[in-house]
């Protein structure tokens, strides 16, 4: 459920209820009519999406790619976001607070937060916002067809090709200041003579 929040920025209903007619692995393309808005999206499926699809094509069939949430969801609507608050909690982040000025708990993390950063990595990522609201259909039913006109299923396949990243493995700040330091030394190693390369080899070798 998480990867597919994650890199199509569907609704939880969407999530759940996916069925493999909407999903075009052949073409990397997911064509469903949301739920809420009952308006038609293209997505784009990334590298780690389609590896995750593929899988679970791999397993005994059903309509939905994801069976035990669709027949969770029909038969409980909120299941589904309890056991995903009770799971973010168990790895200790918040999923509710009290505003100032208020008396009850508002939440501020569950399944709609997948819908959220998948925006956000969009954005990081410089997908033009006319495709990124295409695709969610984050406007009003107005202004999602006026952007959906402007982005066809090959603009939004081009928007998001540099996009096959692995949300669930941000960097940390170790490992980036670590690829800093391999590109300087490779920037000094690329200009040393073939002599000095070689010693500083047989060094390391008899080390």
């Amino acid at each position: 459920m998480f990867t597919i929040g994650l890199y199509t920025g569907l609704r939880e209903a969407d999530i759940c209820l996916l069925k493999w007619n909407e999903v075009n692995l052949a073409e990397r393309l997911i064509t469903r009519t949301t739920r809420k808005t009952q308006k038609e999206v293209m997505i784009p499926i990334m590298q780690p999406l389609a590896t995750f699809l593929q899988e679970q094509a791999s397993k005994d069939k059903s309509e939905y790619v994801l069976p035990e949430h669709a027949e969770m969801y029909e038969k409980n609507v909120s299941g589904i976001s309890h056991r995903v608050k009770k799971f973010l909690e168990g790895i200790s982040i918040t999923t509710s607070k009290i505003p100032k000025g208020r008396t009850r708990a508002v939440s501020v993390k569950d399944v709609h937060s997948l819908r959220h950063s998948f925006c956000y990595y969009a954005g990081m990522h410089n997908v033009p916002l006319a495709v990124v609201q295409a695709v969610v259909g984050h406007m009003s039913p107005e202004m999602t067809k006026h952007y959906s006109m402007h982005a066809n299923q090959q603009d939004i396949k081009n928007a998001f090709k540099d996009m096959n990243v692995d949300f669930c493995n941000t960097q940390t700040e170790e490992n980036k200041l670590l690829q800093e330091k391999r590109a300087q030394l490779k920037q000094i190693i690329d200009k040393l003579p073939l002599e000095k390369i070689e010693e500083i080899i047989k060094k390391f070798k008899d080390n």
